[in-house]
This record gives C-alpha cells, sequence and structure tokens, in this order.
C-alpha cells in the first residue's frame, strides 16, 4: 500500500507507524529504508496499549550520525515510531514508498 491508500480510510483506532532509515554507502543507492504500520486486526483501542505493544518489542527513536562525503551521511541509521490514530496514518507515510502492514495478536 501507498500514501494515498491511507488518505482514505476514516477510523479512530490507534496503529503504530514505524520508520527506519540506514545509509549504508553513498549516494542515492546506497540506502535502507521501510515504513511499517503496526496493528491488530481491528487497531487498539487505546493510546496506551500500543505504546505497550511497542515496548514489548523494543520499539526505539534514535538517531546514529554517520561521516559525511558529500552524497550523504554514510553510516547514519535513524528509527523511528509514532502512536497514532488509523485516519491519521498518512500524516507520518512517506509519498513515494511503499507501506508494509504487519498484523499483530
Amino acid at each position: 500500500m501507498y500514501k494515498r491508500d491511507y488518505e482514505q480510510i476514516d477510523d479512530n483506532q490507534f496503529v503504530i507507524v514505524k520508520y527506519y532509515f540506514n545509509q549504508y554507502a553513498s549516494g542515492i543507492c546506497g540506502v535502507t529504508k521501510h515504513q511499517t504500520i503496526h496493528s491488530p486486526q481491528n487497531g487498539w483501542d487505546s493510546q496506551k496499549e500500543a505504546i505497550g505493544y511497542a515496548k514489548e518489542k523494543g520499539f526505539r527513536r534514535y538517531t546514529r550520525n554517520g561521516i559525511d562525503e558529500g552524497y550523504g551521511e554514510v553510516g547514519c541509521v535513524v528509527s523511528k515510531y509514532w502512536v497514532v490514530r488509523k485516519k491519521n496514518a498518512h500524516t507520518k507515510l512517506n509519498s513515494y514508498d511503499y507501506v508494509s502492514y504487519e498484523l499483530v495478536k
């Protein structure tokens, strides 16, 4: 799914939007990045439940700076996550990247 697919959702349940970026070589070809939405079948009823799941799975927010080589910072790693309502999930997604959906129990 893409960002445009999530813009049409009107649901007040909570989900976790996770983003990961790693630049392992110079230039645009030397990056790994992915976006994932974590949610049970219908989403979490409260933000507190979603945060509890994130802590249980070890989700963290961190940035490790790399060495600037002119075409990016080699060694840079960024990991972020947000707990948002399904209808607002599209605000945290990148327009051009594919978004995977992980169904949790």
